[in-house]
């Protein structure tokens, strides 16, 4: 979990990055809205992996989470949302 003011980002980490992952991740964030601390702030997800494969990574970006990858030990880059999706706040 990153806090910092107004937004929070809730961080998922998997091994292998799957469909139901990111589904049960959005489950966990939407119960987040539900915690008096954090009332008035944007919540946003993320998913971070070691494995994935193309399908997988799509439908995290096209539900609104972040999604980091690690190209190698000393770096995480933010893959880009593809056209017409965004980061969603919940």
């Amino acid at each position: 979990m990153l806090e910092n003011g107004k937004s929070v980002i809730a961080v998922e980490t998997k091994t292998d990055l799957g469909v139901k992952h990111v589904n049960a991740h959005i489950k966990r964030i939407e119960k987040l809205r539900k915690i008096a601390r954090f009332n008035g702030k944007e919540i946003y997800g993320a998913m971070t992996f070691a494995f994935a494969d193309k399908r997988q990574i799509n439908h995290a970006l096209k539900c609104g989470l972040f999604v980091l990858k690690q190209p190698d030990v000393l770096n995480v880059s933010i893959l880009d949302f593809p056209v017409g999706h965004n980061a969603k706040a919940w």
